[in-house]
């Protein structure tokens, strides 16, 4: 109705000032109005004509607005308004699939076979490559120290395990052998358990480019002199960065699980201390 209104506004302010031109051209077509005896001389007759006219006129212009510009108006607001619903409901069900932004979450799993030389215990820290995590991962990899140097998970050379994984030493390595073990069999399994953490779904695949790892890495110093087996600690390495990789994206342990239990789990070595075992 406002539309109409408006419309008749601006019709009115233009019609009224050619209603006198109007008026001559239909004194020159009809002298005699129908139904009327005398000719339209009289400026009054002719402004009453006029007057008459400008009304039938309001009101065919008003029938047209209403029967043809108005739906119109309306069917284009409503087709606005479903395309506008429609993207809502595709942003909300296209956000609700795509995982939230990781900022950091940390773990670390123990997982260890009879011989000491076996015992695996990453401590992991997982973060977006945007975030403080992939700064930390960039100063790592290009700040390297003796006895502690920072390098990518591969399965083999040449191919990079994602998310992109660092791992660095908690032991100073000196030793041409640990070296060699470091670098062989404990970062193959190390590799394949980023991988598995992913299969498992404790990553999302779809954060497989977007997410960083940083593994701290314990190797036991006495594997140097003892005769060890590759295929166990292969094994131990890659169960134990799953295992700790799922700890962290799941938040395990929780703080309900961590305060019931304060008392009753003792610190291994502590105990041993407690002991006189150590």
């Amino acid at each position: 109705m406002v539309l109409v209104l408006v419309l008749e506004k601006r019709w009115s302010s233009t019609s009224t000032a050619g209603s006198e031109y109007e008026y001559e051209c239909e004194k020159a077509r009809f002298p005699r109005r129908e139904g009327v005896g005398l000719p339209m001389t009289n400026k009054l007759q002719a402004n009453a004509w006029n007057a008459k006219h400008l009304a039938f006129r309001k009101i065919q212009f008003r029938s047209t607005i209403l029967s043809t510009f108005v739906p119109r108006f309306i069917y284009e607001i409503e087709k606005m308004a479903k395309k506008k619903k429609a993207a809502t409901k595709s942003r909300s069900k296209s956000s609700s699939k795509k995982p939230g932004r990781i900022v950091m979450r940390t773990g670390e799993a123990l997982v260890e076979a009879e011989p000491a030389w076996s015992a695996a215990e990453p401590e992991v820290v997982i973060g977006e490559l945007d975030g403080p995590v992939g700064y930390a991962i960039a100063q790592m990899i290009g700040n390297q120290a003796k006895g502690h140097s920072k390098i990518f998970a591969i399965l083999n050379c040449d191919v990079q395990v994602k998310p992109a994984t660092v791992m660095v030493s908690k032991v100073t390595v000196n030793s041409e052998k640990y070296t060699n073990i470091l670098m062989g069999t404990v970062q193959a399994g190390i590799a394949h358990g980023v991988l598995d953490a992913v299969r498992a779904g404790h990553i999302p695949k779809s954060k497989a480019n977007d997410l960083g790892i940083i593994v701290s890495v314990w190797l036991d110093p006495s594997i140097v002199d003892a005769k060890y087996d590759p295929e166990v600690l292969f094994r131990t390495n890659r169960e134990a960065t799953t295992k700790a990789i799922a700890k962290a994206m799941n938040h395990e342990p929780s703080i309900d699980f961590l305060l019931a239990n304060q008392d009753s789990i003792p610190h291994f070595f502590h105990q041993l201390a407690l002991d006189g075992k150590l």
